[in-house]
C-alpha cells in the first residue's frame, strides 16, 4: 500500500501563482500588490523545488527560469521602493546633525523621483502583463504534472533545499560578501517556503525552521537594500561630511543585521542534511 498524498510542492506552486496573477490583474495595482506578487513568485519557485524529484531536470530548469523572469519584470519597481525603505532605516541612526539630515533629504528626494518613475512604468500594465503571461505559461505546462507525492519524496526534496542553504551558509560565514549574503537570503527563502508548505500538509517538526528562516530572510533583505543604498549615496551629490556620516551609519546597520542573521543561521544550518531530515521521516 502506498502512502501518496497531494503533492505539497504542486499545491504551493498553484496557490502562489494564483495569488501573483490576482495581484497583477488589478487595474490600479498598488505598491502592496506588486510586492505581494513578487513574494508569491518566490513561493512558487520554492514549490518547484519541492516538486523537483518528480520533474525531469529540463522541466525544472525551464519553469524555474520562467518564474525568475516573471519576477524580474517587477524588479525595477521593487528596487526603487527598497531604496526608499532603506533610507528610512538609516534615518534613525544618523543623530541630529543638521548637515547629515540635509544630506539624507537630498538623497531621499532623488530616490522618491525614481520610485515615481517606476510606478508610472508599472501603471502602463505592459510590465505586469508580461510577468503574468510568463506565469500563465508555466501553470499551463505544469497542469498535468505529478500531483501526488510520498512523504519520503517531499522529505528528500526538502533535504536538498536544506543542503543548498547549508552550503551557502558555510561560504557566507567564511566570506561575508554582499553576493554571498544575498545568496544565503535566497536559499533561506526557498527553505522557508518549502517548510511552510510541508507543515501545512501535516509534516511535523518544522516550526523552528520556519521561524528562523523568516528572521534570516528579513534581516538579510534589509542588508541587501542597504548595500544598494550605499551605491546611491556615492552617486548622489551630497556634502562630503554628510555623505561620510551616511555611509558610516549604513555600514554600522549592516554589521548589526549580518551578525543577527548569521547567529540565527548557525543553529539551524549546522546539522548535516541527513540529521536534519531524520526527524521528519
Amino acid at each position: 500500500m502506498t502512502h501518496e498524498k497531494p503533492d505539497p510542492g504542486f499545491a504551493l506552486f498553484q496557490s502562489a501563482t494564483e495569488e501573483a496573477l490576482d495581484c497583477l490583474s488589478r487595474k490600479l495595482a498598488a505598491d502592496t500588490h506588486v510586492h505581494t506578487a513578487r513574494k508569491a513568485i518566490k513561493r512558487a519557485r520554492a514549490g518547484l523545488r519541492l516538486m523537483r524529484p518528480t520533474l525531469p531536470p529540463s522541466v525544472f530548469d525551464r519553469e524555474n527560469r520562467t518564474l525568475r523572469d516573471a519576477g524580474a519584470c517587477l524588479s525595477p519597481f521593487r528596487d526603487a521602493q527598497a531604496r526608499v525603505d532603506a533610507a528610512a532605516l538609516v534615518e534613525g541612526k544618523i543623530g541630529d546633525a543638521k548637515t547629515v539630515r540635509a544630506g539624507l533629504a537630498i538623497l531621499r528626494q532623488a530616490l522618491n523621483a525614481r520610485l515615481i518613475q517606476a510606478r508610472k512604468s508599472l501603471a502602463s500594465t505592459d510590465v505586469r502583463m508580461q510577468s503574468a503571461s510568463l506565469i500563465r505559461q508555466s501553470r499551463k505546462r505544469l497542469e498535468d504534472s505529478q500531483r501526488t507525492a510520498r512523504k519520503a519524496t517531499s522529505v528528500r526534496a526538502l533535504r536538498k533545499i536544506y543542503r543548498k542553504a547549508r552550503k551557502t551558509f558555510a561560504l557566507t560565514r567564511d566570506a561575508t560578501t554582499p553576493a554571498n549574503l544575498h545568496e544565503l537570503r535566497k536559499q533561506c527563502k526557498y527553505l522557508h517556503g518549502a517548510a511552510d508548505a510541508l507543515r501545512a500538509a501535516g509534516m511535523r517538526h518544522l516550526g523552528r525552521v520556519i521561524v528562523r528562516t523568516r528572521d534570516i530572510v528579513d534581516w538579510l533583505g534589509d542588508d541587501h537594500d542597504l548595500v544598494v543604498l550605499t551605491g546611491e549615496i556615492r552617486k548622489t551629490r551630497i556634502n562630503g561630511v554628510a555623505s561620510s556620516a551616511l555611509l558610516e551609519a549604513v555600514a554600522n546597520l549592516r554589521k548589526d543585521l549580518e551578525r543577527k542573521a548569521l547567529d540565527r543561521a548557525e543553529p539551524l544550518l549546522r546539522k548535516s542534511p541527513k540529521r536534519f531530515a531524520a526527524r521528519l521521516v
